[in-house]
């Protein structure tokens, strides 16, 4: 299972690299103005918490302390998908949990 923890409240940077062996490589599909999502899910509630997206060549979602600040701290699933702009190819690449964990320095002020 592919697992991403996370600090309520912090920054972080999730980025997408695909490997053969131990190169990395991008696949032959994939071109400049495709997309990639990332989405964070309640479990329970199935309802999205956070949703955002790249146009490739960005594969970096970064997430900032204001959209990790209010997450509770439990575990949701997460999934990063691809596709063209036409939908004519739509391929979800993992699936995962995001275990999001309380901050003990926190500063209620911000």
């Amino acid at each position: 299972m592919n697992e991403i923890n996370l600090i309520r409240g912090d920054t972080e940077a999730i980025k997408v690299n695909f490997f053969k062996g131990s190169e990395e490589f991008t696949p032959k599909h994939m071109v400049d103005g495709d997309i990639l999502t990332f989405t964070i899910r309640d479990i329970v509630t199935e309802r999205p918490i956070l949703v955002k997206s790249r146009t490739l060549p960005d594969r970096t979602f970064k997430l900032s302390h204001e959209e990790t600040k209010s997450l509770e701290a439990k575990k949701y699933n997460y999934d990063i998908e691809y596709r063209k702009p036409d939908k004519s190819i739509v391929k979800t690449f993992v699936i995962g949990d995001v275990n999001v964990r309380k901050d003990v320095t926190y500063d209620d002020r911000n």
